[in-house]
Order: structure tokens, then C-alpha cells, then sequence
């Protein structure tokens, strides 16, 4: 039985996998209690996609909506969490062949290839993804959220600003970076808030509560 609520974010530490060439998180410790400070003090220096976190329009289209302009409605309320159990591109005909609920307008993906992945330094290049057939058939089911347990939603070789266009184009906001290897397979309320930041992404603390558990 799963105790909520669940945590389904990542820990960010220096040691977190980024994408290739975007910064290193960097949290450095500026006074500590150690060295006879009075006050602890971290600095952190990381980009605004990394860990758990997501992403605003303007990640991909110009002119595209900030952070801060994201409707928080978006952000909460029942998800269900799809259990990925193959590996390479999700396309439109792999999700057809699913029995998503029909009102299904944030999805989580749990892929099993991912798990703990975001807890080693090393980036994982053959992710699972999906691709833009795929975006464009959830967005038809009336799709807002998707989220996915590594990096990115679109696949890294091939394919990823057509999958990140379809969907943020059509105003669906995407996190990445989620830690759902403990979480079952099913229907929960989705609480998902990032900082309040004008920017094109930011962390978020992303916790599932009962599928009845929110008004």
C-alpha cells in the first residue's frame, strides 16, 4: 500500500545528471556552521531545466508563454500514471493501443528503463521518449500535462524540437525530471508548483495525492 503523500521529485546535488552542455549543478557553500558562521549559506548555480522541473512555452516557441504566466489550475488535479515497460520512441499508434482513461488530460510516464537513472552523474542518452505523432494524439484526447521520469519528453537522437514544439505550442506543459519508480500504476491528484520566476523553466516539488484526496 502507497503512503501519501508521495514525493515523486528527484534530490538535486552536485552529483545530478545534466544535459549535455548545459551547466553542472553547482551548490557551494558560501558561510557554514563549521567554519564558526553564524548562519548557513548555500549558493546554487544550475540551469532551469534540471532535476525535476518544467518547461514553459517559451523553451521552444518564440514568444511563447513564461513561468509565471503558466495557469496553476494546470498544475494540480487528477493525473494518471502510465507504466512504460518498453524501451526507444513512444509513437501515436503505441499510445492508441493503451487503455489511458478517457478523460486523461495530464500524464505521468513511469518508463522502467528509467529507473534511478536521475541519481547517477553520467547522462543517459537512449531514454525512452515520445515523438511528435505521439504528442499530437494526446494533444487530440485533450492532453495539458504530460511528464516524464528523465531529462526530456522528446528523444535525444532524433526528434526532440518537433515533440517539445507540438507540445508546448499547443500550450501543454511538460515536466521532466520526476521520480516515479515507487509509484504504481493508476490514477492519483497530481500537485506539480514550480518557483515564481520569468523564465522559460524552473524546478518544481512535485508530490501525488489519492485520486480522491484533493476538492
Amino acid at each position: 500500500m502507497q503512503t501519501f503523500p508521495i514525493d515523486i521529485s528527484v534530490t538535486t546535488s552536485n552529483q545530478t545528471p545534466v544535459w549535455p552542455n548545459h551547466a553542472p549543478v553547482n551548490l557551494s557553500q558560501a558561510a557554514t556552521h563549521e567554519r564558526g558562521d553564524v548562519a548557513e549559506i548555500t549558493h546554487i548555480n544550475m540551469g532551469a531545466h534540471t532535476a525535476t522541473h518544467l518547461d514553459a512555452p517559451r523553451h521552444f516557441v518564440p514568444g511563447g508563454g513564461l513561468v509565471d504566466e503558466i495557469d496553476l489550475t494546470t498544475l494540480i488535479g487528477t493525473c494518471y500514471v502510465h507504466h512504460v515497460t518498453r524501451t526507444g520512441v513512444l509513437t501515436a499508434e503505441y499510445f492508441a493501443a493503451q487503455e489511458l482513461p478517457e478523460s486523461c488530460t495530464r500524464l505521468l510516464l513511469k518508463i522502467d528503463d528509467h529507473a534511478g537513472r536521475l541519481y547517477q552523474s553520467e547522462f543517459y542518452e537512449n531514454y525512452t521518449a515520445i515523438d511528435h505523432t505521439a504528442a499530437h494524439y494526446l494533444i487530440d484526447r485533450g492532453l495539458k500535462l504530460i511528464g516524464t521520469d528523465y531529462l526530456s519528453i522528446g528523444p535525444y537522437h532524433a526528434g526532440n524540437v518537433e515533440t517539445h514544439q507540438a507540445l508546448l505550442g499547443n500550450d501543454v506543459v511538460i515536466v521532466e525530471g520526476l521520480n516515479l519508480a515507487h509509484v504504481s500504476e493508476g490514477t492519483y491528484q497530481l500537485i506539480c508548483l514550480p518557483i515564481r520566476i520569468a523564465c522559460d523553466g524552473a524546478p518544481c516539488r512535485a508530490v501525488l495525492m489519492p485520486a480522491t484526496g484533493l476538492a
